[in-house]
């Protein structure tokens, strides 16, 4: 009887450990998703009032001379603007990357990438004259590059 309680003992132990160690996965995969939400939210937020501030120094002649005093138009509102919707499209990437909620929404953010960087010589251009900053976007500008796109 001794020996039956002892084994039966030894089986909860056993499956409290695993149960443990289950747990224990389970809590380090919701701090590492918890960890890229709150990064990209974070980063959402400074791209937002970044592009409140380029927008009003856009908008103002003289903030813009002030700032950037050999501006090529780059930082006049139609390319601020572009620079917007290559960090949104950017943004939505890394989501896409990094959330696996989010990632069934991949197909969608990657065909409408394509389609801007396509119909958009701009956009493309800029992307892929400054890839270090839309890492995620170049790969997509220099495919629509490659096919042909380019106009």
């Amino acid at each position: 009887m001794g020996a039956a309680v002892a084994a039966g003992a030894a089986i909860a132990a056993i499956g409290s450990m695993l149960f443990a160690a289950f747990q224990t996965r389970s809590l380090a995969t919701q701090t590492k998703l918890l960890r890229a939400s709150s990064e990209l939210s974070f980063n959402l937020a400074v791209m937002v009032r970044l592009q409140e501030v380029l927008f009003e120094i856009a908008d103002d002649r003289q903030s813009r001379e002030m700032i950037w005093p050999d501006d090529d138009g780059l930082n006049a509102r139609a390319g601020v603007a572009t620079q917007s919707l290559l960090d949104v499209l950017s943004m939505a990437i890394a989501a896409v990357d990094r959330l696996p909620g989010f990632s069934r929404n991949s197909d969608d953010w990657s065909s409408y990438t394509e389609f801007v960087l396509g119909q958009s010589p701009a956009t493309r251009r800029l992307a892929l004259d400054n890839p270090e900053w839309w890492p995620e976007v170049t790969p997509y500008a220099h495919r629509v590059a490659v096919r042909g796109r380019v106009t």
